[in-house]
């Protein structure tokens, strides 16, 4: 029987954006910014060795070099994200952190307000 963990840590990160694509009138497409808490998940088998799938520490590092070039920043101008929803920020901070070398990642979600949030699988 395998026996996989699964491992999250959260980080926070502020930013505005504007949706323009939505429809005229739509308070979205005014600038406007968010808090946003973001939470990747890691899951792996449990290494024989060293007793972890991989440390906190190191999850929190990889995040942290990531969300860094969104942190107080206009999220319109970073040009890779595309249309700067929550969807495309998902997918945007998972490939990110796989460049960054966190390659266990299997869920990252982005909660911009305490009623809403996106959850990011590559499935």
């Amino acid at each position: 029987m395998s026996q996989i963990c699964r491992l999250r840590v959260s980080a926070w990160f502020e930013a505005a954006h504007s949706l323009e694509m939505m429809p005229d009138g739509h308070p979205c497409q005014r600038t406007h910014g968010h808090r946003y808490e973001v939470t990747v998940e890691a899951m792996g088998s449990v290494d024989q060795k060293t007793g972890v799938v991989i440390t906190y520490e190191e999850m929190l590092e990889k995040l942290g070099t990531v969300l860094s070039e969104l942190d107080h920043r206009n999220l319109n101008d970073v040009r890779s994200i595309g249309e700067t929803t929550t969807e495309n920020l998902c997918r945007w901070v998972w490939k990110r952190l796989h460049q960054v070398g966190l390659n266990r990642i299997s869920e990252v979600k982005i909660q911009e307000s305490p009623n809403t949030c996106c959850v990011f699988r590559n499935e």
